[in-house]
Parts: structure tokens; C-alpha cells; sequence
């Protein structure tokens, strides 16, 4: 009777061990950051379901404000319905003239109607990391974590997003 019991409890204690590493599996299956490569958008990173959480580098979008006369670099990465750009202007300025950034909303809402609010500085702080962000996305390098980097970076340079 105790070896049946025993049988029992070690039958039913491996069915619990199993569903418990199904489970982690799919949660892990989740969170995974999917690299993809569009037609407009040189690469869409998104995390499975979470629209918010996808970032995608416009680079056709980057070249054109780079070449605008007051911009020596540009770097763009779009999150949901925001857009973030950060500039080294020629003058070596950190404030960006109002009618530049203007021009830069007017060009990425032009070319992506889902965009409503764009964000733009050239503090050299923001420009390391927007640089190191395209890098890594650029690589596919994109996890969780680095998706709440970025949004930790950004709040910090922008704290009313």
C-alpha cells in the first residue's frame, strides 16, 4: 500500500515538474525580441503583442535630416506613436532652433502618419546613447532589457514623455 502511495506522489510530483518548465518556456517564448527587416523601416524590433514596446530605426528618415544644412549627424528611433531624434548640429549648439525641429517633426510625421509627437535635443549625453542604441539594434542585439533601457534613457532626457 505505501509503494503504490509513494508511486503515486512521484507520478504526480513529475506531471507538476512538467507543466511548471511548459510554462516558463512560453513566458520565455513571449519576451522574445523578433528582428525584422521592412520595406520603410530598415529594422522593427518587437516583443510579441506589445506595440508599445517596438522600436524601429527610419533610416531613409535619419539620412534626410542629416543632409538638412544645420545638421552634421542625426540618429532616429521611433517607439509606438513617438519618435526620438538626436543631432549634433554644425554650431555644436545644444539647444535646437525651434524651426529645425519643426522641419524634423513635419519630415517623420509626413512619412509615418502613426507618429503624433516627436522629440528631438542635441545634448551630447542623448547622442552617445542613440548612437550605442542603433548600434546594438543594428546588430541584434534587442532583448527586454534593452527595450527598457531605451525607455529609461529617454525619460531621463525627456521626462514629460
Amino acid at each position: 500500500m505505501m509503494g503504490k502511495f509513494n508511486i503515486y506522489i512521484t507520478v504526480c510530483l513529475t506531471i507538476l515538474t512538467l507543466i511548471g518548465c511548459n510554462n516558463k518556456e512560453r513566458v520565455a517564448e513571449n519576451e522574445k525580441v523578433v528582428v525584422e527587416e521592412t520595406s520603410d523601416k530598415a529594422i522593427e524590433e518587437k516583443v510579441a503583442g506589445d506595440e508599445e514596446l517596438q522600436l524601429e530605426l527610419p533610416r531613409s528618415e535619419a539620412t534626410r535630416i542629416a543632409d538638412m544644412k544645420q545638421i552634421e549627424q542625426a540618429h532616429v528611433i521611433i517607439q509606438g506613436h513617438k519618435a526620438y531624434v538626436a543631432l549634433v548640429l554644425n554650431d555644436t549648439a545644444e539647444a535646437v532652433p525651434v524651426p529645425i525641429e519643426e522641419k524634423i517633426s513635419d519630415l517623420l510625421m509626413d512619412e509615418d502618419p502613426q507618429i503624433e509627437e516627436v522629440f528631438v535635443s542635441a545634448k551630447p549625453e542623448f547622442v552617445k546613447y542613440m548612437a550605442e542604441f542603433e548600434k546594438r539594434l543594428t546588430a541584434g542585439e534587442p532583448s527586454k532589457d534593452f527595450i527598457d533601457e531605451f525607455g529609461n534613457t529617454v525619460r531621463k532626457i525627456f521626462p514629460n514623455t
